[in-house]
């Protein structure tokens, strides 16, 4: 991997992040070690499967650091019920795919509406596959939301989602999520994936979908504004990091999604 120590702002000062050997990351005086996800553990959400099972198993595709926090904040995240992440994407390809998570939904905060989620990129590009899940594990609304460093990505209550990383060159992103909430894989499983791949050919539907035939391709601005144009606006401001420590209140939603059904 080519990143090793950079400059990210996320406390609304330059910060020194770095990564070992191991890909421990340093940062706020921590080392945090991460949960690595493997290419042997995306077989079964990769599009091509052959050219996938060729590549060394071991190898690590995206690493994730959960919970992460300067000392001093820690009653605050606490209180809140809220925890900052951190997640670094390596630009290695999938087979003909660009590297990507693996995909998930959300636990469901009631019998209507799951735990939202919001994501910043502190480097790189990212784009996320995201899709409505109706009863049944139907599928209904489809985006790919493009976003560039700086710009941040409300995922809305009900929304499963994948992360793509399409450049040649790492992908790092914070996120703000509920505490405690639980990620379900299952449907990602069985259908080898997001409704659609990206691939260096372009956008592909996965088969294995037989219920979706349109995607909307959208900036991260354009689309958090459709979601809830006054709290995109406010979003828009500060880094998460920053932001949440100021005004941790602007985060309820996290925990209340009927705030931003969508």
């Amino acid at each position: 991997m080519s990143l090793r120590v950079i400059q990210m702002i996320i406390a609304n000062e330059p910060l020194q992040v770095e990564w070992t050997d191991a890909m421990e990351l340093k940062v706020f005086g921590s080392v945090l070690t991460p949960d690595t996800r493997t290419v042997k553990q995306m077989l079964d959400a990769v599009k091509d499967l052959e050219d996938v099972q060729k590549l060394p198993a071991e190898n690590g595709t995206y690493y994730m650091y959960r919970d992460v926090k300067r000392e001093e904040d820690a009653a605050l995240f606490q209180n809140a019920g809220i925890r900052y992440d951190i997640t670094v994407l390596e630009s290695n390809p999938l087979g003909s795919e660009y590297n990507k998570t693996y995909g998930h939904y959300h636990e469901m905060h009631d019998e209507q509406l799951s735990f939202p989620e919001l994501y910043e990129v502190l480097s790189g590009e990212a784009h996320y596959v995201l899709q409505e899940r109706l009863p049944g594990d139907k599928v209904g609304r489809v985006f790919i939301v493009k976003a560039l460093a700086g710009d941040k990505l409300i995922v809305p209550p009900n929304f499963g989602h994948v992360t793509i990383n399409p450049r040649n060159e790492p992908l790092v992103m914070d996120n703000l999520v509920e505490a405690h909430f639980k990620s379900e894989y299952g449907p990602y499983k069985t259908n080898r994936g997001a409704v659609y791949y990206e691939t260096r050919n372009g956008i592909e539907k996965n088969r294995n979908y037989s219920d979706v035939t349109h995607v909307i391709e959208i900036d991260a601005k354009t689309f958090n504004r459709k979601v809830h144009a006054d709290l995109a606006e406010v979003l828009e401001k500060k880094k998460n990091y920053a932001q949440f420590i100021e005004q941790p209140e602007l985060f309820r939603f996290l925990r209340e999604p009927r705030e931003i059904e969508f």
